[in-house]
């Protein structure tokens, strides 16, 4: 049995980097909209990762920086004093940047619906959803994330596929 060398604080922060950073920059666009202002509040959310003690976080560090991530394009939007909504031309644009050139028009029509179809659901039911299945994160991180038991964190992914799937339908 081979004993593993822990790794340094300097190091882990590095990983952690390396692992999280892209998906929090995409987590914090689709909050304020904006790719550079996305990029600038993971920024500061890595800085206060650096100054926190990993013996705190070390465990749960994903759901940690999304909520930090969170809180920043929160206080952003209140200090920009708007909401962006999520318009169909910017859902246009993210679907066909997501889906895959091979994948034909058929399947890029139905990402664009089901883009759409999430797209007017309330607020706090896409965050959940795009948290779970975009991001991969747990119901108990999703809480832990947006401050919501996980009971109610299940019933807005199961409320949002239900309506996502019944307008899909129709």
């Amino acid at each position: 049995m081979q004993h593993q060398t822990p790794i340094g604080p300097q190091d882990w922060i590095r990983q952690t980097l390396d692992a999280c950073e892209r998906p929090l920059v995409a987590y914090a666009q689709r909050l304020t909209g904006n790719l550079d202002v996305a990029r600038d509040i993971v920024q500061d959310t890595f800085l206060e990762l650096c100054r926190a003690a990993p013996a705190d976080i070390r465990d749960r560090v994903t759901p940690w920086l999304y909520t930090v991530c969170r809180r920043r394009c929160f206080d952003h939007r209140r200090k920009e004093k708007r909401m962006t909504p999520l318009t169909e031309l910017r859902l246009a644009d993210q679907t066909s940047r997501e889906s895959e050139p091979s994948g034909g028009i058929e399947q890029a029509d139905d990402l664009a619906a089901v883009g759409r179809v999430l797209g007017s659901l309330p607020e706090n039911q896409q965050e959940a959803i795009r948290l779970k299945f975009q991001h991969g994160l747990s119901y108990r991180q999703i809480a832990e994330v947006t401050n919501q038991p996980v009971g109610t964190v299940g019933y807005l992914i199961h409320a949002g596929l239900q309506t996502v799937r019944q307008t899909l339908r129709a």
